[in-house]
């Protein structure tokens, strides 16, 4: 891997030295600068898995991705920089309060002093990692996190904008797994017609004050605490959008 080339591209100045500090400053610039994005799926371009691919799209493309393509390739930074990171299985909650199926999302453990929790494919969740400690409410300066106990194998994920009210995300297990236990699960989201990523169009990242999202054919930006929607009418539109306002290109050829 090109590490020189990937820190580039997510904004990181400086030597990455194996210290604590170095893992949450990759995370947030993560976040903030690569776009959580299902965009391949409605272009018909197969997602690949292969790590010389994901690092083509994301790096070299400027492009984003979604939970495996984005944690994979960001494990194996943290590896190349010398930290102990390790990619887990996690099942995110329905709106119906049932989870989804193993391997239904990807996330990182790094082992460094404490153990963090690492994600920087959900969408929108924590932009700082969290550590590993049972009940603790951390702040990530946008939003409250606590992580608990599940079950006997498993952690959960719980979010609140409040510090009061918290919200099931999903829960973790801190096996580590290996990229091809994901491969036949990411194959069912790209193509099930029951697939949340088949049926709606997603590009999303941080802004300074708030969100920018391509939701379908809406633009939302929220910044500051109000929330806007432009309708976008057609491809045309929706192209322009993601480059002046993702910096994304996307080549419609198949």
């Amino acid at each position: 891997m090109n590490k020189e080339a990937y820190l580039k591209r997510i904004g990181f100045t400086g030597i990455p030295l194996p210290i604590e500090k170095t893992i949450h400053r990759l995370h947030r610039l993560h976040v903030f600068q690569v776009p959580f994005e299902n965009l391949d799926i409605h272009f018909n371009k197969k997602i690949s898995l292969l790590r010389n691919k994901i690092f083509k799209k994301i790096v070299e493309e400027n492009r984003g991705g979604f939970c495996y393509e984005l944690n994979y390739l960001f494990h194996l930074l943290l590896r190349e920089l010398g930290f102990s990171a390790q990619i887990i299985s996690a099942r995110i909650f329905e709106s119906t309060g049932k989870r989804g199926p193993a391997f239904d999302h990807m996330a990182i453990l790094v082992r460094h002093r404490l153990t963090w929790l690492l994600d920087v494919g959900f969408g929108d969740l924590f932009v700082q990692p969290l550590a590993l400690i049972e009940d603790k409410i951390q702040y990530d300066g946008r939003n409250y996190f606590m992580i608990k106990k599940y079950d006997r194998k498993n952690y959960i994920v719980l979010m609140s904008f409040d510090k009061i009210t918290f919200e099931k995300k999903y829960t973790f297990s801190i096996v580590p797994q290996k990229i091809s236990s994901f491969k036949s699960i990411c194959l069912a989201k790209q193509f099930s017609k029951k697939s949340y990523f088949v049926k709606n169009i997603i590009c999303t990242k941080p802004t300074r004050l708030g969100r920018i999202t391509l939701f379908n054919d809406k633009l939302i930006v929220k910044s500051d605490g109000y929330k806007k929607e432009i309708a976008v009418a057609n491809k045309s539109e929706q192209l322009a959008l993601l480059l002046n306002r993702f910096a994304i290109k996307i080549s419609t050829s198949s």
